[in-house]
């Protein structure tokens, strides 16, 4: 009996590992790809559960919680919201969201699974880094055939992203991995996996500065900075204020500041605007808000000053929206779990080795990245952006469990 259970077992746990991996990789090129993937990576992950017995959410139970009365939030605007169709698709996609995680965080927490993972992510890095340098040399980039936008006579890279935001997103998500990997590959048996960490790695940071996304670039950087303040690598915290300070000063000032008409900064107006009009939808409707997914539609409604810049347009905070959408409570449960998941990655604990503690950090700063410039964005209500999102924060919950 054992022999005939053996193989079955183990073609489930590889078919789900393809699944997982091809959703990761269809985040930066196929819609279609991630969600065929992430049927049938549901599909194996529940059959795997019922087939252990196993019929736990293995999530902190703190994360449970707030993540529960997150989409309760969620259905309440739901039930009264302004446009119900929207908000049912909205709810579908917040159940989808939490699944990747969930299913990142527990399938990964197997330490032998984690090998495949960072091959992949290496080998498909180098194929989306390869596409962006293609991109900016021919103008237009091999895996989807999208053109770089033209700002100021020069190309803003977005590779196989229908535009550079979400590519710049998607760089200051991963980026920071790849620098834990380099680092964790240096402490180890040295090896072509180190060079090409590397290697990835300043080609990625290239890239992100070639998208010309000041918000992305000011949220790499904080986020890698408090990375290495917190692994205490000096050294390189004084290598990136060397790098940043000379970026500062020699990068022409058309590049760091973007006036209008006017004379005045054009995305700090626009965001004032934005900002604006979110908040004044979130003061009439503070408790329920107008529906999760609602925004673009319903937000014109409560718009009080009617201002010419910017109309029908996202709000360009993803919190702001989500206050907007879902309600301040709803808001409050979403912040209290990326506060818990702040404190899982921020406590210390001495028998964690620093090999285990590199990776599971580059992760979180992903994570934390991402956070950071949806403060001045819409990737949090953008599929491929925030899907990689929870990809990462599922992962970094399962490196946390080190072997």
């Amino acid at each position: 009996m054992t022999t005939v259970w053996i193989k079955p077992a183990k073609l489930q746990i590889n078919l789900m590992t393809a699944s997982l991996l091809a959703l990761w990789a269809g985040l930066a090129f196929s819609t279609a790809l991630v969600e065929i993937a992430f049927v049938l990576a549901l599909f194996f992950f529940l059959v795997w559960k019922r087939k252990k017995k196993d019929y736990r959410i293995r999530l902190d139970p703190q994360i449970k919680l707030f993540l529960g009365f997150w989409f309760v939030a969620a259905v309440f605007s739901a039930v009264l919201s302004d446009f119900p169709s929207e908000s049912f698709r909205g709810l579908l996609k917040m159940l989808q969201h939490v699944a990747i995680f969930w299913m990142a965080a527990e399938f990964f927490a197997e330490a032998g699974r984690r090998p495949v993972l960072e091959t992949v992510f290496l080998l498909f890095y180098g194929v989306l880094v390869a596409d962006g340098c293609y991109q900016y040399f021919a103008g237009t980039d091999l895996l989807r055939g999208y053109m770089a936008e033209i700002m100021d006579s020069r190309p803003r890279v977005s590779a196989s992203f229908k535009s550079y935001g979400l590519f710049a997103s998607y760089l200051i998500s991963t980026a920071p991995f790849l620098f834990a990997l380099a680092l964790h590959k240096t402490k180890g048996k040295k090896g072509p996996a180190l060079w090409i960490s590397w290697i990835l790695f300043f080609l990625a940071c290239t890239l992100l500065f070639l998208t010309r996304s000041r918000g992305a670039v000011l949220a790499f950087g904080a986020g890698l900075f408090l990375m290495l303040i917190y692994l205490r690598k000096w050294k390189w915290l004084g290598a990136g204020i060397i790098v940043c300070t000379v970026l500062v000063t020699f990068v022409p000032k058309r590049m760091m500041i973007h006036l209008d008409q006017h004379g005045a900064e054009q995305s700090v107006v626009e965001r004032q605007v934005l900002w604006d009009r979110a908040l004044q939808v979130i003061k009439a409707r503070p408790v329920f808000g107008t529906g999760i997914n609602t925004y673009a539609k319903a937000h014109t409604k409560y718009d009080m000053t009617q201002n010419w810049r910017v109309r029908n347009y996202y709000a360009h905070n993803g919190y702001l929206q989500m206050a907007a959408e879902i309600g301040l409570p709803g808001l409050l449960c979403f912040v209290l779990f990326l506060l818990r998941l702040f404190a899982i990655h921020f406590r210390k604990n001495p028998q964690e080795p620093e090999s285990a503690r590199i990776l599971r950090l580059g992760l979180f700063a992903g994570a934390l990245n991402f956070l950071l410039f949806a403060m001045v964005d819409t990737v949090m209500h953008n599929a491929p952006s925030v899907m990689a999102f929870w990809y990462l924060a599922g992962l970094s919950l399962a490196y946390s469990k080190y072997p």
